[in-house]
């Protein structure tokens, strides 16, 4: 409940306490994907949570988590490429 800040917001620096936040609804989902079906009381938590909190924070998440990682990916490819193209053109 401190991570998702149900009771009380984190203490600063805000960027930390915002990555924190993040980072700890990621692992809530990832767990509950994961282990939710053979751990009844992380599935009710995690129901509970996503209710308490009444968004659609968890799946959207998900959602961004798998987009940076593509973004990162494709960035990487790209700077592999670039590398590559370089040492092309030396003789």
């Amino acid at each position: 409940e401190l991570l998702v800040g149900l009771n009380s917001s984190l203490p600063p620096p805000k960027d930390s306490a915002r990555t924190l936040h993040k980072r700890s609804i990621e692992l809530i989902e990832q767990w509950n994907t994961e282990f939710g079906q053979h751990y009844r009381q992380l599935n009710l938590g995690y129901r509970f949570l996503k209710i308490s909190l009444r968004t659609q924070r968890f799946p959207s998440v998900v959602e961004e988590a798998t987009r940076e990682e593509r973004q990162r990916e494709a960035q990487e490819a790209r700077t592999q490429e670039l590398i590559r193209e370089k040492f092309a053109e030396i003789p």
